[in-house]
């Protein structure tokens, strides 16, 4: 008898978490947003795939020593006259001011959330 309450508790918290599950894609509650960005960035990596290059183990070893940079070279699109430069006067370290978008849209502000929270 103990066994089956223990099965039947299993049983209903695996319904509970199958219907969190359908609920959130259905009516786009939490966590919702978090898997959807985490999916935008897998299928990036996916598209993007044709453009990653083979190396060889010389330029891996390199690459590891610091000797030359040749993994993970992109190039890097700028998106610079929508962009503003901040003064932070608390930091005296930095040698260049930080530079920010001046449009955020729902994507920017979830990944700095996240990069906060990481």
């Amino acid at each position: 008898m103990e066994k089956l309450s223990k099965y039947s508790i299993i049983y209903l918290l695996l319904i509970l978490v199958f219907s969190w599950g359908i609920a959130v894609g259905k009516f786009e509650i939490f966590p919702y947003k978090l898997i959807r960005s985490i999916s935008k960035e897998i299928i990036k990596i996916y598209k993007n795939d044709g453009e990653i290059v083979e190396i060889t183990i010389s330029e891996r070893i390199k690459n590891d020593l610091g000797l030359f940079p040749s993994k993970h070279i992109v190039e890097f699109n700028s998106d610079i006259e929508n962009s503003k430069e901040l003064d932070l006067k608390f930091d005296t370290r930095r040698l260049s001011k930080p530079i920010i978008k001046n449009f955020m849209d729902q994507n920017d502000l979830l990944n700095i959330f996240l990069k906060m929270h990481i």
